[in-house]
């Protein structure tokens, strides 16, 4: 029988279901919110449904990519939509895909079941293209937007972008 994705936020989700990959972090294992607590704020602000944008100025290095990361996360696994997110160059973004998405994948089980990452030709998978059950996720460089350009999707996220 059918029931509704449960009502969590993306840093319930995180700390909760989300693992970080030895490949990816300095501290593998369980996330938790709490080392970084300057970042559940962000995390609320993107759920929030009032609020449209959200940014942020930082400095490199403050545990951005894994709020991103939290966020896509949450949205593969139970709020599933189409998502683009777009980086300053393609190189950045395969870079991502290889260094960052894969291996939080990889070691978050939840997410592990719902992607394939052996790059099956069948499922359309690979570096620039994820699908998973109710969406995608399509990561592009801001120097190479062709594929994009028609592609409706509701989450879009500029990370990093250039000057």
């Amino acid at each position: 029988m059918w029931a509704p994705p449960p009502r969590m936020g993306t840093q319930q989700w995180a700390d909760e279901r989300r693992f970080l990959s030895p490949k990816a972090s300095a501290r593998p294992g369980k996330y938790r919110s709490s080392v970084t607590p300057y970042m559940p704020g962000i995390m609320a602000a993107m759920d929030d449904p009032d609020i449209h944008e959200v940014l942020c100025m930082k400095s490199a290095q403050v545990a951005w990519t894994e709020v991103i990361n939290n966020y896509l996360g949450r949205r593969m696994d139970i709020d599933p939509v189409p998502m683009l997110v777009m980086f300053p160059s393609s190189s950045a973004a395969k870079k991502y895909s290889e260094t960052k998405f894969r291996p939080m994948v990889e070691a978050t089980p939840v997410l592990a079941g719902k992607i394939d990452l052996g790059g099956s030709r069948k499922i359309g998978n690979r570096w620039d293209y994820w699908n998973f059950p109710g969406g995608f996720l399509s990561l592009f460089g801001s120097n190479s937007t062709v594929g994009v350009k028609s592609t409706p999707a509701p989450v879009v996220i500029i990370e990093e972008p250039a000057d």
